[in-house]
């Protein structure tokens, strides 16, 4: 969930990087499907979100947004 210039810096090798202003449009990529009525996300992945620390506030805006447009919070950590 971290911007591209901050994951360049650092990241954990081999995960799926989505920038938290882009996760919400995205979940496609996180085992969703989109309907007309939104999101589906009946087969969503398990997601970690992180970004720069205890104080940054990426991951928690990425989350809400994500569980606003459909998907499961009982899979976000």
């Amino acid at each position: 969930m971290r911007t591209v210039k901050w994951r360049a810096e650092a990241t954990i090798p081999g995960l799926i990087h989505i920038p938290y202003t882009q996760v919400a449009g995205r979940l496609d990529e996180l085992g969703c499907s989109k309907t007309d009525a939104g999101w589906d996300c009946v087969n969503a992945v398990k997601v970690v979100g992180f970004c720069n620390g205890p104080v940054c506030p990426q991951s928690p805006i990425a989350m809400k947004a994500m569980h606003r447009e459909g998907f499961p919070a009982d899979r976000i950590y």
